[in-house]
């Protein structure tokens, strides 16, 4: 994990509304001006917002250079330039062409002084650093416990995989002790939102990367533990992990993996041969992929004859990144075929036979008739269509 100091962190939330049940949401939610790096790309989250025939931006310093649709229509992604020449304050994206918005307020804010003097100056080997998981920490605000709308609404301190309640005031409450005990810098589990329907506690089961947990208090209350932390002359890490995104099991076809390419949302994609259809699908969306720096790690969780074919692909693909492999799901993994795969080394070697080099061993297969597995798919849906677990 990638340890970052962070001693001030604002959300402002940029929403436009004309009714009372549609918000139009903006990600990151504000922006500086002044960065080092002047491209922003700023995404709309509202219900028909792709059906808006344009986009507008009039702000002195700042160019709407791109407009991406999505092919889910909730969704519009603008690319823009900040020039040196951009203000503070709050500029306005118009937009044309719905009745939900017309338009859409953001902030840009002035950059703080003093990086790396008077904040942000870093953990070095003199720091005391206390870990902690802030629903296990102390309960400051009960009114919190519980928020309406949530998918878990679990809260039983005695239980391990419940929530206890734990919130940012229960840990301004304790600042005091953490210092006396010569603590100088507190680094937490994730406090971003965890909206699944269970095990959220922990705070690795992200939903909303924008948004600070409404159990632990919010965005307002995080920025006061920040404030509280530095009166005291305290430090705050948040964890940053810098491991690749990869997904793509569950899709069917190139046209699914197009908005994800398209958008560099990933750095490896996952088709599964079987789900594609076969080699030659798997192949056109391996040279999708390739076009835009993007890897493939075929997904795998199949038997012997989806295991070889896979490692057919991988080595006719120049994208290839690694293989997932299911050898130990069954005993009888290897007893099926005459030739079964074999690592070596920490790779795996591909049959030189012709074709896909194993023969199928039909008399013990047949010892091994399909059953239908139960699955419960009864939470295995998101309120936005997202597939989750099974």
């Amino acid at each position: 994990m990638k340890k970052s100091i962070v001693y001030l962190l604002i959300f402002f939330a940029g929403a436009a509304t004309l009714s009372a049940q549609d918000t139009l949401a903006i990600y990151p939610t504000n922006w500086w001006v002044g960065m080092k790096n002047p491209k922003l790309q700023v995404m709309l989250h509202g219900n028909g917002i792709g059906n808006a025939t344009g986009f507008t931006v009039s702000y002195t310093g700042v160019a709407l250079t791109k407009i991406t649709r999505a092919k889910n229509k909730n969704y519009v992604f603008l690319d823009l330039s900040i020039s040196a020449a951009a203000k503070p304050g709050n500029m306005v994206i118009k937009i044309a062409g719905l009745q939900s918005w017309s338009s859409v307020s953001y902030s840009l804010l002035a950059r703080r002084t003093g990086k790396g003097t008077a904040y942000a100056q870093g953990v070095t080997s003199s720091d005391f650093i206390y870990f902690l998981m802030p629903d296990r920490f102390s309960n400051g605000d009960e009114s919190n416990d519980r928020i309406p709308g949530m998918r878990d609404q679990s809260l039983n301190r005695d239980s391990i995989f419940l929530r206890h309640g734990g919130d940012m005031q229960g840990i301004i409450n304790h600042l005091d002790y953490l210092q006396n005990l010569g603590v100088t810098t507190l680094w937490m589990t994730p406090v971003i939102e965890n909206d699944m329907p269970n095990r959220t506690e922990h705070g690795y089961a992200f939903t909303n990367h924008y948004k600070i947990e409404p159990r632990f208090g919010g965005e307002t209350a995080y920025l006061k533990l920040s404030d509280e932390l530095h009166h005291r002359g305290m430090k705050l890490i948040q964890d940053k992990s810098t491991v690749p995104i990869a997904t793509g099991e569950r899709l069917v076809d190139r046209k699914e993996f197009d908005d994800l390419f398209r958008l560099r949302a990933i750095n490896i994609a996952q088709p599964d041969l079987c789900h594609v259809g076969g080699f030659s699908e798997a192949r056109k969306i391996a040279a999708m992929a390739d076009t835009v720096g993007v890897g493939i790690a075929p997904h795998n969780p199949l038997g012997p004859l989806a295991g070889v074919a896979a490692l057919h692909f991988d080595i006719a693909t120049p994208n290839f990144v690694i293989q997932e492999e299911m050898t130990g799901a069954v005993p009888w993994y290897h007893e099926v075929v005459d030739s079964p795969i074999k690592a070596e080394d920490g790779h795996w070697l591909v049959p030189e036979r012709p074709g896909l080099g194993v023969e199928i061993d039909e008399k013990v297969a047949a010892k091994h008739p399909f059953e239908q597995e139960t699955m419960a798919a009864s939470q295995a849906m998101l309120s936005d269509g997202t597939v989750v677990d099974w």
